[in-house]
């Protein structure tokens, strides 16, 4: 079934005359800490157009974090949507208004039926080397099973299917949005590229924020169904998140309740590996998230024109920012044409 939607378009160039390594790999599980040592931080700023490409304003929050190996390869890369776009609040418990057929409410199905992000690895020139789609959530399977999984395991027309596991989906075939019904069977499915393909190998890892909440919390926790409702948030009478003075949601609840769900992560992050060495043409130097899919979204209109700024980190190299000939990233570029299939 289609869903209205929002598609966020974001394009980077830089150029590069000088490389940050990072002296420990990420662990790519869909959570950025510090520990993962990426050592190349932007915010992100997007415009918000209209149906109709009018300027409806602009929204914050994003931020796309890059590492990379002493050669200057890309390694590993992760995007963080805006909350004010789309979050990992759902059911009773949604943080804002969602549009589109959730009616404003927005619930795990949607999360695990359509949202994905199409990124594109670049070279130094600018030269699109790979494009592939990242699916954002999916229930997987181990063994057959028929019918195509909802919230509660009910695909409302007389199948189920019991979950192993709801994570990432990975790498989807050319083509493909998202797994058909939001279920992916590990033994046979023809909406993921096979373990063996070339792209699998050059994109080995995909993992969601969302798959780590469920990872870390379980599909029960804290007296809720976790494939139905999120933690509980702090929210004034418009329904909109009370922040923190970092910005942050706040739990709605007492000291133990608050620190029960301090693990839950309620920004959308999808963190990706990149496998330098399968690359037979030119190098992986930026990853560039051409289209981000969430259906519904907060927000009426696309995101597009994105205007990236770079945020200092400590790194151990003794170098400076400036190596890495940032001032591109200062500039709004629109959405250029997809590569051709």
């Amino acid at each position: 079934m289609l869903k209205m939607g929002s598609i966020v378009t974001a394009l980077f160039v830089v150029g590069v005359t000088g490389w940050f390594s990072s002296a420990r790999a990420a662990t790519v599980d869909g959570q950025v800490t510090a520990s993962d040592g990426y050592t190349e931080v932007f915010s992100v700023t997007w415009t918000i157009s209209g149906m109709m490409g009018e300027n409806l304003g602009t929204i914050v929050g994003g931020t796309l974090w890059q590492q990379r190996n002493a050669d200057g390869k890309l390694t590993n890369f992760a995007i963080r949507l805006p909350k004010g776009y789309v979050d990992n609040s759902y059911g009773v418990n949604t943080v804002g208004t969602y549009g589109g057929m959730g009616g404003g409410t927005h619930t795990f199905d949607d999360l695990l039926g359509s949202d994905h992000v199409v990124f594109d690895i670049v070279d130094m020139n600018d030269n699109v080397v790979l494009e592939f789609t990242a699916d954002y959530i999916a229930a997987i399977l181990n063994s057959a099973s028929s019918g195509m999984d909802g919230m509660d395991g009910m695909d409302g027309m007389g199948g189920t299917t019991t979950a192993d596991a709801y994570k990432s989906a990975g790498v989807l075939n050319n083509g493909e949005d998202h797994p058909t019904g939001g279920v992916i069977d590990d033994k046979a499915d023809g909406d993921k590229v096979a373990a063996t393909s070339t792209l699998a190998m050059q994109v080995p890892l995909v993992a969601s924020s969302l798959e780590h909440n469920l990872a870390v919390y379980g599909f029960n926790a804290g007296g809720l169904d976790l494939l139905q409702d999120s933690p509980p948030v702090l929210v004034d009478i418009n329904n909109e998140p009370i922040l923190d003075a970092f910005g942050n949601y706040q739990i709605d609840g007492d000291a133990a309740t608050k620190a029960f769900w301090a693990n839950w992560e309620f920004a959308v992050i999808y963190e990706v590996q990149i496998d330098p060495s399968k690359f037979t043409g030119g190098m992986p130097i930026n990853a560039l998230p051409v289209d981000s899919h969430a259906s519904p979204a907060k927000t009426e209109g696309s995101l597009t024109d994105p205007i990236p700024t770079p945020i200092p980190t400590t790194v151990p190299e003794p170098t400076s920012l400036a190596l890495l000939g940032l001032s591109a990233w200062a500039l709004p570029r629109r959405r250029r044409a997809r590569r051709a299939a």
